[in-house]
């Protein structure tokens, strides 16, 4: 066995392989999406997230196309409440309005498009619903 090793890395040691690695940051990887509250109470609620760069910076003016709120988190993923946009706030703020109807672990998901990226901004975010 230990011919067979050696042979194996003599044969690596003389192989003229080259590897080139070129790291693709999508978006996804250099934005992030975070709740601001990430508990709420059962009836209508203000949910804000905030949108971020890789240095920690906000990025306003993102265009919010794909939002859904359901109970995933507590096997209910049939369970969803309806999820309005409100309005974009300063510093990379984005509102919506939220009828949550049940107490309980809900996730908001979210999809941005931001100016200048080709790839999709997505999250999921945790929030507790308390009665």
């Amino acid at each position: 066995m230990s011919d067979r090793l050696a042979l194996l890395a003599a044969f690596l040691a003389s192989a003229s392989v080259q590897f080139s690695i070129t790291p693709v940051l999508a978006a996804d990887e250099g934005f992030r999406f975070e709740i601001v509250d990430e508990v709420a109470t059962v009836g209508d609620n203000a949910l804000t997230v905030r949108l971020i760069d890789a240095e920690g910076n906000s990025v306003p003016a993102a265009v919010i196309y794909a939002l859904r709120l359901d109970m995933a988190p507590d096997g209910m993923a049939a369970m969803t409440a309806p999820l309005q946009p409100v309005e974009e706030l300063e510093d990379g703020l984005y509102r919506f309005r939220a009828d949550l109807m049940m107490e309980g672990n809900w996730r908001l998901q979210i999809a941005a498009k931001v100016q200048g990226e080709m790839e999709t901004v997505t999250a999921e975010l945790p929030l507790e619903v308390l009665p």
